[in-house]
C-alpha cells in the first residue's frame, strides 16, 4: 500500500484540505475518509476512561455529557482521562447534581441545567487557558482566569504559588505592565 498527499477532490466532490492522507493500493483505491476524520491505520480503538464510581450505561452516558471538555487544540492535554483536573471536575459535578437535582420538563430546561452542571472552575480554567494562548487577555480576563485557578488549586496553595490571592496577583501584574510601558 502506498500513501500520498492529495489535494484533489474526494468522493464527496468537495476539495480536500492540503495534506489529507489518502490510502491507495495498486489493485484498487480504498474509499477516501472525510477530511474531518483523522486517519490512523493501525490504531487500536481508544478506551474511554470512566471514574470508578461510574458503572452502568446511563451513568457512563451522563459522565460523557458532563465530562471536562477541551475548548480547542491547545487544551486537549489538560483534559486527558484520569488527571487531577478531570477528577476534581467530576467531584464538583456530582456535588452540584446532589444539591441541584434536575426538575425541569422541557428540552430547553435540560440544556440550561447541563450548562450549569458543566461550568465548574476546572472548565473555566480550561476555557481561559485556551483563550490566553489564542490572544492576550484583558485585565478583567486575566483576573477571572486567576480567580478560577485559585478555586481549582485552593486559596492556600494559590497563595503559596503566587504570593497572594487572585486580586492581589492581578493588581501586581497590572503595576508591572504599567512600569514596562513607561520605560
Amino acid at each position: 500500500m502506498q500513501y500520498h498527499l492529495s489535494y484533489g477532490k474526494g468522493i464527496t466532490g468537495r476539495r480536500r484540505k492540503p495534506g489529507f492522507l489518502k490510502l491507495k493500493s495498486k489493485k484498487q483505491a480504498a474509499p477516501a475518509k472525510s477530511p474531518s476524520s483523522k486517519l490512523h491505520l493501525n490504531a487500536k480503538p481508544v478506551k474511554v476512561w470512566f471514574p470508578p464510581d461510574v458503572k452502568n450505561k446511563a451513568e457512563k452516558e451522563f459522565y460523557q455529557a458532563v465530562s471536562l471538555k477541551p475548548v480547542g487544540g491547545w487544551t486537549e492535554g489538560m483534559v486527558e482521562n484520569g488527571n487531577a483536573l478531570v477528577v476534581k471536575h467530576w467531584e464538583r459535578v456530582k456535588k452540584y447534581v446532589k444539591t441541584h437535582p434536575y426538575t425541569g420538563k422541557s428540552k430547553k430546561e435540560a440544556e440550561e441545567w447541563i450548562k450549569k452542571v458543566i461550568m465548574t472552575p476546572e472548565q473555566e480554567v480550561v476555557m481561559w487557558a485556551e483563550r490566553s494562548l489564542q490572544a492576550p487577555l484583558s485585565h478583567e480576563g486575566y483576573e477571572k482566569y486567576m480567580q478560577a485557578f485559585e478555586k481549582v488549586v485552593g486559596k492556600e496553595q494559590f497563595e503559596r504559588l503566587f504570593g497572594g490571592g487572585a486580586k492581589e496577583v492581578t493588581k501586581e501584574a497590572i503595576k508591572a505592565e504599567k512600569k514596562m510601558d513607561v520605560v
